[in-house]
């Protein structure tokens, strides 16, 4: 899945008050991604522990891709396809090298 905020800080710090929205914009998005993260986290324990159904529930590998461009508090408001496009081909990219792994344990 792909992460709305970098692991390390990308492009200047704020300076003013739109900078200041794009950094709450961005941290809105990194705390929602990061609770539904730890879901997925959470389950996994509890499957390997045998604390759920096992019907119901499965371990899932999850894949972190970090987007590789600076966005800003309007690019948030309107949707740029090339985001989407480039996050599906280095996920395809990473699905190749994952597959290449695997068979080759």
């Amino acid at each position: 899945m792909v992460r709305p905020v970098n692991h390390r800080w990308i492009g200047a710090l704020p300076k003013n008050w739109a900078d200041l929205e794009d950094l709450k914009t961005k941290m809105t998005f990194n705390g929602t991604y990061d609770g539904e993260r730890h879901q997925i986290l959470l389950i996994n324990k509890l499957v390997e522990k045998n604390a759920v159904d096992p019907g119901d529930y499965h371990l899932i590998e999850l894949i972190e891709l970090e987007l590789q461009r600076l966005r800003g508090f309007v690019d948030y408001v309107f949707e740029d396809m090339d985001v989407f496009e480039d996050s599906y081909k280095r996920g395809r990219e990473l699905l190749n090298q994952y597959r290449l792994r695997q068979e080759h344990r």
